[in-house]
């Protein structure tokens, strides 16, 4: 079968050939282009190539044909002609192509093989110029360019400095690669070809197509291309030799080019063929693939091109004025001689000298002449032919009319106003001119497409009459998200365009639709689908169930419904547009992208979640391909846990800043968008195992695991109260919310004995506040209730069932043949087997129950999931094997079979009956799992048994190839060859059973045999029973037999013993250390499955659980409406058959209220991660240094030109600059001045100086000093022994570990850093900003970050009639200060957030106890104001959360602020707090006052720095803050 695509051309994608789709086959497959089998490929049918048919011999070398090639050369059906002009459109006739494929350079060192064929020079005439943007298109499958780059100039080699020479390449390609771009030269071996392909050669070859267009006449060696004259390999790779010199007139192609077109017109050794060609490809590459930017017809536009001119001669001035012809711009590089110079020049003259017609755009009539002679003097300085002066002259004449499309670019000077790369994209604007009425969008669609920011924002931040329209904003917005540009998708959001009114159904699918199938690892597998279907495009239908499956379980997407996949709903608006389009950005593996929009995100946690298992199944499908990349896949797992990260960080958030009850409902609340999963439901879901181990989830299941008993009930009380059921009235419980009908008895009830009480009217006492409680105790009834439905009296109770179940099932095997009370003796079935069969009974139900309770849909969903775990497994097992052994024991008292060799049906029951204990009894182990110790533990066993699983296989090879050998050497003959003892024997060996008698013996019996009859010889055997030695030594086979033997298990024994058992102990180890940080978490997963397998359990054991199910199933089939329901097929009002329910929400709070808390919690972590970006990495300082710096340059270089801000004439006043001794500089080095300070504050420990330069940890001290500060904690802090209060010494007996959050009794013990996570050294925490000079805690009662509360308490300053206070037309701000006795400064309102306790209510203790004097007042006067510090302490803003710069600090502890801005606008509220003082010692507050903010009053610590942020944050004015810092704050805000 004759192929009819060449293997290198095969077409893998789907185009559009004259209005029809059709698919272009595979490497083996007949393409559906064409109808019928062709003989030839396809581009030897729709390609062509020209020869010379007609011999005309050149007078001055008769041996030559007028077209170059000598006469032999010719075909020998060529015409011969004594004389006459040649002429190629005459003499030359088409042929099918003949010369295409890949080439090999096998004189160079390169990894690439180009592209090549040989094409018909006239392809520009009647449209045939289609064919070659086919073979480019689809059969060199080229990716649609945003750029054309056409490069000119000299073919020789000129003289550049090597300096400005890397400049030009490397500014090429970056230009190239940022723009996606195409780049056409001449394609030869020289000159300015040859450095073009050497910029944009690569590591392994270039990724940006490099396309040369060449003349086949002048190729030298092209012979060795032709197919027809040369073998090739299969894969239609030709060798290229690059060795010898060119002759005049020849040139070698360049190995750097990706592609080539050779124009061929006939001739042979004739150069210019090229060119024509070049100019047409060029116009139709432009015109095919033009951007569609979703606009209107009328306002289409071609493929954008520029024409870079270097060097050359008169012909580069023909090419760059065809170019200015078409509307492209030229950029001339200056400096590299010749014609660009010469361009230049005329530019700089014609600017300077000669004046042009301002009507015309020409020369005036007296400068012609003018102008004149200094071009032709020009040339001739440049050494050009003078015989063109005057072509050339005139086609200068013709640049100048378009001089506006011309860039000069300074390549001798280096140009430092901008690269060579910005120069370039630069040029490009000029091609659309002011006049053009789409200019500004046009320009905003290149700037996103080539990545220039500074260009789009200044398009954007523009006056309100050239703001883009809202339709021109989706057009923008869509266009960088399809090409992933995350900062141009930032700066059009923050526009006036609201992603809600942009994202419809229409907009999402036409997105999914440019999915790119070599680039995205699902792309290809959406194409192919799409394409099953008999669809030409993806549908939502199809991205719907692409979701359900990778996702699996219960999720339901909406998109998979007959809605989305068969009716139109374009037009409707997407639902939560930031959520979608991060699950898009997740699937084309934008992930940039996808946080952004996930900062966002209606719910960030469902969204996360989701993200994090896309990420996880497309590294699975990138891992299972035949080619996969392996970096990919490993990318693709690290996306998927960063979104784990981020869904479990805004948990975390709700976790420690909200009320029990409000993240409670976070994690219990049904979502929509999940098929009414919760989140906990839809993390076990998608086995997210981060987020399932983290402190909020464990805190939760322990909830749950505990139900309504107390948590701090013991094991044993449990235990207990399930042998005493009246001991579970003695157990503490949780109070149980009142109902409103409660609540309002329970109000009447105090009413009334208030009334009673105090003799007062009822109506009098209802105006007053009661305050009613929300909870009760519970009555007898709901003890029993709650005890008996708690998840973990559920598992006790199975626990207890269990363990009696399998001693009941032991003394049965153990007692088989003993027991004399059968109930059927025949079948020695007793009491016993009839209670075993009762417990079995009971755990069928349960496992159904199991099944059906399985977050999947389908039952065969169900059936997979349940029997992904191998306990679940067993348990089926387990029954049949129980059940089989049951039946064949009834059987056998009616039949009497012998099965094998007198092996009765009891025997066979019994041994199966032994099975099915084997499989019980470890089953027992996932009971044993629940246990915090052992659950571990038995996570390490799992993983072993795959590695002994495996080690057993390598052990058996060794096994078998002994015992096999042993075997043929012991008994040559086979005459007592035991299957059995084969492996047996060898087994033993391994475990110390060497049994050399036995070997003996067997040699002996193996080689005593009549030699007539192969028989054993007995009388041989007796001879020599007791004498072997002898018989080895008469026998020389026996003996050699004998010895090769103890050398062979001499051998396995050391290779199995030695060897491989140190092996197993070495792997073994090696599985223990990986697992071992890693078996805590996965036994927390494990835990959480645990706990909701038995909360979804009813509350009775097997076998009692057969009593409610029975229950169960009468209470249903008894309702006349369940009957109903099956006979007819319809929807019921009890079950909902086939009209499921959805679950109502566990939550106490509406669906709004939650969301706004999720939201909150997000934006806090949102906030916090640009913090950290910003403030906090030494990375970001100086990055905002450098800008700074910038900045600063800017505003001088303004100033100096006139544009200070002082109103004209510069007379606005000195920029302030910043140098490396300047305030700001050190400010933004992060170091840490006041933990620095020395002696140590109220002490008189002197601490170790430290440098500036070697603050940071990372920066090692010099060699002949030693870092060895001194140790001090104060003595007030070691004598506290309440480990709640105070750490004790030694930081390794803390309570919870450090850079984690832990649950220790009823308290969460958060030691992680608001900053980042911080090293621990031989236990000590390190403090994140280096070193201080001091070890120790000092004063701090926590090693590690000591989290501290500080509200900041602000009004309005006010004169005398009340109005505001203004200065500098800012108002002047009031804040509650406290006055430290001991530092003599004032300072924050603040102290330590406590162990467990929330910030809202640390920021209101901290506040009572500093400046309300701890509250001393009269009781009621006291309980006043704690209501009103609540109510007004439930709102405001924060203002800093991070490290403080505290003379407190140390090398191992350190203080972290949350600052938080209560501001009292009218004065009505915190102006009411009575301030008092409150002394309780050295260094505690001795006065507290509303301050207002002055640069004469003495701060503590930064307290200065958070003032000012609270300055910037309420628009006050700032008395501390320079320009240079004003400038700072505004950046980092």
């Amino acid at each position: 079968m004759v192929k009819v695509w060449p293997d290198h051309f095969q077409i893998t994608r789907t185009r559009s050939y004259s209005g029809r789709r059709e698919t272009i086959g595979r490497r083996g497959r007949k393409p559906q282009m064409f109808a019928k089998k062709r003989k030839k490929p396809w581009i030897e049918e729709h390609i062509e190539c020209r020869d010379c048919c007609t011999i005309i011999p050149d007078p001055k070398n008769p041996e030559k044909c007028q077209c170059g090639l000598e006469i032999g050369l010719h075909e020998p059906t060529a015409e011969k002609r004594e004389s006459g002009k040649w002429d190629y459109p005459v003499h030359t006739q088409r042929v099918p192509c003949n010369a295409y494929g890949r080439i090999k350079f096998l004189d160079e060192d390169v990894h690439q093989q180009p592209e090549f064929a040989r094409v018909d020079v006239d392809y520009y005439e009647g449209g045939r110029v289609g064919k070659i943007m086919e073979l480019l298109d689809t059969g060199w499958n080229l990716a649609a360019p945003n750029l054309l780059i056409s490069v000119t100039g000299g073919a020789k080699s000129f003289d550049v400095n090597p300096d400005l020479l890397e400049e030009f390449k490397r500014g090429l390609k970056e230009a190239a690669k940022t723009t996606n771009a195409w780049v056409i030269t001449g394609g030869t071996a020289t000159g300015i070809m040859k450095f073009v392909g050497e910029a944009l050669r690569g590591s392994s070859g270039t990724a940006v197509p490099c396309i040369g267009i060449a003349t086949w006449g002048i190729i030298k060696n092209r012979n060795s291309l032709k197919r027809t004259l040369v073998r090739r390999n299969k894969k239609g790779v030709f060798d290229y030799k690059t060795s010898e010199p060119p002759k005049q007139g020849e040139a070698y192609l360049d190995s750097n080019h990706t592609h080539f077109l050779l124009a061929d017109n006939g001739t042979s050794g004739k150069f210019g063929s090229d060119v024509k060609l070049r100019g047409v490809v060029e116009a139709a590459i432009c015109e095919k693939f033009s951007p569609d930017f979703g606009q209107n017809s009328e306002e289409k536009m071609n493929l954008p091109m520029i024409c870079i001119c270097v060097e050359g001669g008169p012909n580069t001035l023909a090419t760059c004025l065809a170019a200015l012809n078409q509307g492209n711009p030229v950029l001339v590089l200056a400096g590299t001689g010749r014609a660009a110079d010469l361009i230049s020049f005329a530019l700089k003259e014609v600017s300077e000298r000669v004046v042009m017609d301002v009507r015309t755009n020409k020369l005036t009539t007296e400068h012609v002449l003018q102008f004149k002679v200094l071009i032709t003097n020009e040339i001739k300085r440049l050494e050009m032919p003078e015989k063109d002066v005057e072509l050339m002259f005139v086609n200068l004449q013709k640049l100048l009319v378009q001089r506006d499309l011309i860039t000069v670019y300074n390549f001798q000077a280096g140009d430092d106003k901008a690269r060579f790369s910005e120069a370039l994209i630069d040029s490009m604007m000029k091609a659309y001119k002011s006049g053009d009425s789409n200019l500004r969008f046009t320009q905003m669609m290149l700037a996103i497409s080539w990545q220039r920011l500074s260009k789009a924002r200044s398009l954007i931040n523009c006056t309100d009459e050239l703001k883009f329209t809202a339709e021109h904003l989706k057009m923008f917005l869509k266009q960088s998200i399809l090409l992933n540009r995350v900062e141009f998708v930032e700066l059009i959001l923050k526009t006036n365009l609201e992603l809600r009114t942009f994202l419809t159904y229409g907009t999402l699918k036409d997105l999914f639709n440019h999915i790119n199938p070599k680039t995205q690892t699902i792309g290809k597998k959406l194409k192919t689908e799409s394409e099953d279907r008999g669809k030409g495009e993806i549908t939502l239908g199809l991205i719907g169930q692409t979701l359900e499956h990778i996702i699996e379980g219960r999720y339901r997407s909406e998109w998979a419904s007959a809605e989305f996949e068969y009716y139109a709903v374009e037009d409707k608006i997407v639902n939560n547009p930031y959520d979608v389009m991060c699950l898009y950005c997740v699937f084309m593996q934008y992930h940039d992208m996808a946080k952004l929009f996930w900062r966002n995100c209606k719910e960030p946690i469902v969204t996360g979640l989701i993200c994090a298992k896309i990420n996880w199944w497309l590294s699975a499908f990138e891992g299972d391909k035949l080619a996969c990349d392996e970096d990919k896949a490993e990318e693709l797992q690290q996306q998927g846990v960063e979104f784990e990260g981020m869904a479990e960080q805004v948990i975390l958030k709700c976790y420690k800043e909200f009320d029990r009850k409000e993240w409670t409902s976070v994690l219990t609340s049904v979502r929509k968008s999940v098929n009414n999963m919760n989140i906990v439901d839809l993390a076990q879901n998608i086995r997210a195992e981060n987020f399932l181990s983290q402190a909020a989830i464990q805190s939760h299941m322990n909830r749950i695991w505990m139900g309504e008993i107390h948590h701090t009930t013991q094991a044993w009380g449990i235990i207990f109260s399930c042998l005493l059921p009246p001991i579970l009235f003695l157990i503490r419980y949780n109070k149980k919310a009142m109902s409103p009908e409660e609540r309002d008895i329970m109000h009447e009830a105090i009413l009334k004995k208030r009334a009673e009480e105090t003799g007062e009217d009822i109506e009098k006492i209802c105006k007053t506040t009661l305050k009613i409680p929300e909870r009760r105790k519970r009555n007898w009834k709901e003890k029993i209730v709650a005890f008996y439905t708690a998840p973990v009296v559920k598992f006790t109770l199975h626990f207890m069932t269990y363990v009696l179940f399998l001693i009941g099932y032991a003394y049965r095997l153990l007692h088989f043949g003993d027991d004399k009370n059968y109930i059927l003796p025949k079948s020695k079935i007793s009491i016993l087997d009839i209670l075993l069969c009762l417990w079995i009974m009971g755990q069928l139900p349960i496992e159904i129950d199991q099944i059906k309770k399985q977050n999947p849909i389908t039952l065969k969903d169900k059936l997979k999931v349940h029997y992904d775990s191998t306990f679940n497994i067993m348990d089926t097992l387990a029954i049949l094997t129980f059940w089989t052994q049951f039946i064949m024991k009834a059987v056998a008292s009616h039949s009497s079979m012998n099965l094998l060799h007198g092996f009765t049906v009891q025997n066979t029951a019994h041994v199966i009956n032994v099975f099915s204990f084997a499989l019980l009894s470890l089953r027992f182990i996932q009971v044993v799992e629940v246990n915090i110790n052992m659950g571990p533990k038995v996570i390490m066993i799992k993983k072993m048994m795959i590695d002994l699983i495996l080690f057993l296989f390598l052990i058996f090879i060794f096994l078998l190839t002994y015992g096999v050998c042993s075997q043929a050497l012991k008994d040559p003959t086979s005459l007592n060859f035991d299957g059995g003892r084969l492996c047996l024997l060898p087994a033993l060996n391994i475990f110390g059973e060497i049994g050399l008698e036995d070997l003996e013996a067997d040699v002996l019996v193996g080689h005593c045999v009549v030699p007539k009859d192969m028989t054993v010889n007995e009388t041989c055997v007796s001879t020599y029973e007791d004498n072997f030695l002898g018989f080895v030594n008469e026998h020389s086979v026996v003996l050699i037999h004998y010895y090769i033997l103890q050398v062979l298990m001499f051998a396995y024994l050391v290779f199995v013993n030695v060897l491989l058992l140190n092996l197993l102990i070495a792997i073994f180890s090696n599985t223990y250390e990986s697992i071992n940080s890693e078996a805590s978490k996965i036994w927390k997963v494990q835990w959480c499955f645990v706990v909701k397998e038995f909360e979804q359990r009813q509350p009775l054991p097997s076998p009692l659980s057969l009593v409610y199910y029975i229950f169960q199933s009468a209470r249903w089939i008894c309702n006349v409406e369940h009957i109903k329901c099956l006979l007819y097929r319809a929807p019921c009002s009890c079950c909902g058959k086939f009209k499921p329910t959805p679950p109502k929400p566990v939550s106490e709070l509406d669906d709004y209220q939650l969301l706004m808390l999720i939201a909150d919690a997000r934006v806090e972590y949102s906030n916090e991660l640009q913090e950290n970006e910003q403030n906090d990495t030494p990375k970001s300082l100086r990055f905002i240094k450098d800008k700074l710096i910038s900045l600063d340059h800017r505003m001088s270089e303004m100033e100096r030109r006139g544009y200070s801000g002082g109103g004209g004439g510069g007379g606005g006043g000195e920029l302030p600059k910043l140098g490396e001794n300047s305030e700001v500089y050190s400010i933004l080095q992060g170091e840490h001045k006041d933990s620095r300070k020395t002696p140590y504050i109220g002490s008189d420990v002197q601490r170790y100086r430290v440098n500036d330069r070697y603050v940071s940890w990372d920066v090692a001290f010099p060699e002949e000093e030693s870092y060895n500060p001194p140790n001090f904690t104060t003595t007030t802090v070691l004598d506290i022994a309440n480990k709640l209060e105070a750490d004790p010494n030694d930081p390794r007996d803390i309570l919870g570990e450090f850079n984690d959050v832990k649950q220790v009794g009823e308290i969460m013990i958060d030691r992680t850093s608001f900053i980042q996570k911080y090293q621990v050294k031989n236990g000590y925490p390190r403090n994140p900003k280096g070193r201080t000079g001091l070890r120790g805690r000092g004063q701090l009662l926590r090693w590690g970050p000591n989290p501290t509360a500080e509200p900041i308490i602000t009004r309005w300053a006010r004169d005398n009639t009340g109005a505001l206070i203004k200065l500098n037309g800012l108002p002047v701000l009031e804040f509650v200060g406290v006055f430290l006795r001991e530092a003599e400064c004032w300072s924050i309102p603040g102290g330590p957030i406590r162990h467990g306790e929330h910030l809202t209510e640390a920021l209101k203790r901290e506040f009572s106890e500093d400046a309300l004097g701890g509250l001393t007042a009269n009781e009621e006067e006291t309980k006043s104001i704690m209501n009103m510090l609540k109510e007004h302490l439930e709102l405001g803003i924060a203002v800093y959360k991070g490290y403080v710069d505290d003379p407190r600090n140390t090398d191992n502890a350190w203080v972290e602020s949350s600052a938080i801005n209560y501001h009292d606008s009218l004065g009505t509220s915190f102006s009411k707090f009575p301030l008092r003082a409150h002394d309780v010692g050295a260094g505690e507050t001795i006065a507290a006052e509303w301050i207002a903010l002055s640069k004469n009053i003495n701060l503590y610590g930064n307290h200065e720095w958070i003032l000012e942020k609270v300055c910037f944050h309420r628009h006050a004015f700032n008395p501390f803050t320079t320009h240079t810092k004003q400038t700072s704050l505004a950046l980092a805000e």
